[in-house]
């Protein structure tokens, strides 16, 4: 499995700043977990970031959010505005994209992947691997809890797993990343409902057996269809709108096409998000616009507005600067401030 690398430039202006950070591989967006640094400056700051890729280009601008009428009870000052289509799904098992957005904040997995592609620790505290490869035994957190309180076990790491592979949940990309475990191609193939390759050795140890040693299989745990969902609310009517997870926000609302609102988990497992807020603007307009009107701190540019945005006459220009961010990360690191 190889991972793409993008180059990232970011324009920004402004005198105040919000450290935060995001919990795993979130891609490209905002889960503002402090586990890793990222940099918030409220308004009236602004930030204008473009990212383009080694293969494709694509630029993201960041700006302070202005206040909307029909959110008067978030604080600007401890909330990130975003621009987001309507999500596919927020299932884990289901998704086709990266971690990024909504779901990956609501949700997490085994472990995560740092700004340089390496593994680091998520749900699971720590892990060891046999000499041969084939046997993986994650030591889970004892301070994990759902969104509701339930406290997070191994069984949940089993469930969630077993449910991405019954071919009645219909996930597209459950062979690709968990194809690896043993017995779970029987489940795919609907021959049986348990993965004979798991077994929960008590509540915070899990046992995995591989069919083979797969040197990148921590990696492959990264990605949402190795993360852990609610089996007592998970499959029930509507559940995507009420999703009970473990990441660093809950979701507070969803109105379809229009907005979604995230608030932040203050039990969350490694340290409370610095902001309270993640608003998702989900309606049409024209993202550029949103952005130097101030609705939205995040958007992409390309094309025409690339070229406009690197003129050194745009007054955006001279707040421009570059880092290099994995493509399939949600790490964004962390900017010193510059004033205008």
């Amino acid at each position: 499995m190889s991972l793409k690398k993008k180059r990232n430039t970011e324009l920004r202006r402004g005198d105040a700043e919000v450290h935060r950070e995001f919990s795993v591989l979130r891609v490209h967006l905002v889960t503002l977990s402090p586990c890793h640094p990222f940099t918030f400056h409220p308004f009236p700051l602004l930030w204008l970031i473009a990212i383009s890729f080694l293969l494709l280009s694509c630029q993201l601008v960041t700006n302070a959010p202005q206040l909307l009428q029909e959110n008067a009870d978030i604080d600007r000052d401890d909330a990130i505005f975003l621009l987001g289509g309507q999500p596919r799904t927020l299932d884990p098992a289901k998704t086709i994209g990266g971690p990024d957005g909504p779901l990956g904040h609501i949700f997490s997995g085994l472990v995560m992947l740092d700004t340089d592609l390496q593994v680091q620790p998520e749900l699971a505290a720590g892990w060891e691997v046999s000499d041969d490869g084939l046997t993986y035994t994650f030591y889970l957190r004892k301070n994990v809890l759902f969104h509701d309180g339930r406290p997070f076990t191994a069984q949940d790491v089993i469930f969630s797993w077993e449910r991405a592979a019954n071919p009645d949940t219909g996930s597209d990309t459950v062979q690709t990343y968990l194809g690896d475990v043993a017995g779970i191609q029987a489940v795919i193939d609907g021959e049986t409902e348990q993965i004979s390759g798991l077994r929960a050795i008590d509540d915070y140890t899990l046992e995995v057996q591989l069919t083979a040693p797969v040197v990148y299989f921590l990696q492959k745990l990264a990605y949402p269809v190795a993360f852990v969902v609610d089996s007592e609310t998970v499959d029930t009517r509507n559940w995507e709108y009420t999703p009970n997870g473990t990441g660093p926000f809950r979701l507070q609302s969803w109105v379809d096409d229009e907005q979604i609102i995230l608030e932040r988990n203050d039990s969350y497992y490694l340290e409370p998000a610095r902001v309270r807020h993640v608003v998702y603007d989900l309606g049409p307009g024209l993202a550029l616009s949103q952005y130097e009107e101030g609705d939205i701190d995040l958007v992409g540019v390309g094309g025409a507005n690339l070229d406009r945005v690197e003129d050194p006459n745009n007054r955006l220009h001279d707040q421009l600067a570059a880092w290099r961010q994995p493509l399939h990360q949600h790490h964004w690191p962390e900017y010193p401030t510059r004033p205008v």
